[in-house]
């Protein structure tokens, strides 16, 4: 990793699709980075993106690497190995976009290029950033207990991602959200889907996830929606957490216990809310990291983990619905 500085970190965006633009909308605007370069296959709109944002294009690994000393990765998941391994061991930090790779092995050679370079490795989970999940974390009480979890991620057919199954491209947001809040591990998977034929897999699945401390997650991930829907549901020892990650918003109801009957005794409290950008949150948490400030709040291990579960749950839909951890 390059010495830290007080100047602005030079920064760059490889892949220039709509996560990259993004990105590049996000990263113009930054308080301690500056946007330097930007990098596409597409050489004509590479151009087109530089000139807007009055940066420079470059088709150069070997050039960016030496010049920036941090990159945004948005490129096709089958491409992360190959550009984050050259950018991490030139000691450039990389935020590589979710999922960190395709295969287990391509991740730990990853997590391993990151510290044969010396390179801060932060994976794109953004809903850690989402400002209602962070409001829910704040809530829960270091000695509240999770029995159950619920999360609903459905969305309407999109051209936009073609090479990922609906695991790796939705339901992975809300594996990492439950990692992030249980402190147990996964004993086992029970998994079925919908397959439509399309070349990318399976587009509707529901998992039941077994932890070991006795707790249960249910998940739902569909591309065959008509409308988007973001919702978890954590039901805890003292009460009932609902999380809107869509529109931002969480709520915490308990009861007092009069009777289980008087539902007009069920308390329900709107939690805070900060008004963040989760994109802008995210970049901030790993300039920080890189300046040594803070720690990444999704590490390469920790995106390796909820892979572990999306092969995991691939598993069990391939053996027929089950899989033992």
């Amino acid at each position: 990793m390059k010495n830290r500085s007080t100047k602005k970190l030079p920064v760059g965006v490889i892949g220039l699709g709509a996560m990259g633009m993004n990105h590049v909308q996000a990263w113009s605007d930054a308080e301690d980075a500056k946007l330097e370069f930007v990098m596409d296959h597409k050489l004509d709109w590479t151009k087109a993106v530089a000139n807007d944002f009055g940066v420079m294009a470059t088709p150069s690994i070997d050039f960016l690497a030496s010049k920036v000393t941090a990159v945004s990765i948005a490129v096709p998941t089958a491409d992360h190995l190959a550009i984050g391994t050259q950018m991490l061991e030139a000691g450039v930090a990389c935020l590589i976009e979710k999922p960190l790779a395709l295969t287990e092995k391509d991740c730990q050679t990853l997590i391993h290029s990151a510290s044969k370079g010396g390179a801060i490795l932060q994976v794109g989970h953004i809903e850690r950033f989402n400002p209602a999940f962070t409001a829910v974390q704040e809530h829960l009480g270091k000695e509240e207990t999770i029995h159950a979890m619920s999360a609903q991620r459905l969305n309407n057919t999109s051209s936009r991602v073609l090479d990922l199954d609906v695991i790796m491209d939705l339901m992975i947001h809300d594996l990492d959200l439950m990692l992030a809040l249980k402190n147990s591990t996964v004993k086992h998977i029970n998994a079925t889907a919908v397959r439509t034929g399309a070349l990318r897999g399976t587009d509707h699945v529901a998992a039941l996830l077994s932890f070991c401390d006795g707790s249960i997650a249910t998940l739902t991930a569909s591309r065959l929606a008509n409308n988007q829907t973001r919702m978890i549901e954590l039901t805890t020892d003292i009460g009932f957490y609902v999380l809107d990650c869509l529109r931002k918003r969480a709520d915490f109801s308990r009861s007092n216990n009069i009777s289980e009957q008087d539902t007009s005794r069920i308390l329900t409290t709107h939690l805070n809310v900060a008004d963040k950008d989760p994109l802008r949150a995210q970049l901030a948490n790993f300039t920080a990291s890189i300046r040594g400030e803070e720690s990444p709040r999704v590490s390469g291990q920790d995106a390796l983990e909820v892979m572990r579960l999306v092969y995991g749950i691939q598993n069990a839909l391939d053996l027929g619905g089950n899989e033992q951890k």
